[in-house]
């Protein structure tokens, strides 16, 4: 089982979008200049209140000695502690005869700081990215013989339900064909390239596994088209010659 970092809530709170976007006018920038202070647009908030508020900021400091500048950050809060999202930050300095507006999006686990000089919306003067959980986590992601999603898979899209007993056969009408086989039989495979499908429960007309990797189990063989070509032929025996009949006349 993989660990989640922190900051990896719920699901739900983990795939849905959120934006904010407040406004920083020219009168806050001239005071923001003289002060360390930082501004903090936040998005998916949970458990506010004292010591465990956590989510995410998309973060402009000033005289905070991160930089002889400001700087942008995205930053994920736990139990109101701070922690920048990799690579997401970006030092800057703003003038204070501009207005600027912060525009503070996510997608999933996919964070975006967009900083805008007023009037033009257009066009950002800044943009940063993080990610959370970071892209290439390690852990092990493979499925588990516990998994609900073990041989649930069908071989061709559209396929009716319940599923009919020609379900392992050639897709028709213009149905979609799950990967098949493996890499070095010509095929693609699960993932790792390695045979599908494969049946490990008694579910034996959905063979496939509903994720990127197969689970070990006993490999399915299928007839396809790519399977039909290469199969080798048997010549075709000559037809016996035909006797002549009887005349009449």
């Amino acid at each position: 089982m993989v660990k989640k970092p922190p900051g990896t809530h719920k699901p739900a709170a983990q795939t849905r979008a959120a934006s904010a976007a407040p406004q920083l006018s020219e009168k806050q920038c001239k005071h923001l200049r003289g002060l360390a202070h930082e501004l903090k647009p936040v998005i998916r908030v949970g458990s506010a209140g004292l010591g465990s508020t956590r989510g995410y900021t998309f973060t402009y400091a000033t005289r905070t000695g991160r930089s002889s500048t400001g700087q942008l950050q995205i930053v994920r809060i736990d139990e109101e502690s701070g922690t920048q999202l990799g690579g997401a930050s970006s030092n800057i300095l703003l003038q204070a005869s501009q207005s600027y507006r912060l525009v503070f999006t996510g997608l999933g686990g996919q964070f975006t700081g967009q900083l805008f000089a007023l009037p033009d919306l257009i066009t950002p003067v800044a943009t940063i990215t993080g990610a959370d959980p970071p892209v290439g986590l390690t852990g092990d992601y493979h499925l588990t013989t516990a998994s609900g999603v073990v041989d649930r898979g069908v071989r061709c899209s559209n396929t009716a339900f319940p599923t009919p007993l020609t379900a392992l056969g050639p897709c028709t009408a213009g149905g979609i064909q799950a990967p098949t086989l493996s890499v070095a039989l010509g095929g693609q495979g699960d993932y790792d390239g390695q045979y599908r499908p494969q049946l490990r429960t008694l579910r034996v007309l959905t063979p496939w596994d509903l994720g990127a990797d197969e689970l070990p189990g006993v490999p399915v063989p299928l007839l396809n088209a790519l399977a039909a070509r290469t199969l080798p032929r048997s010549p075709t025996p000559p037809s016996p010659p035909i006797a002549p009949g009887p005349r009449i006349g």
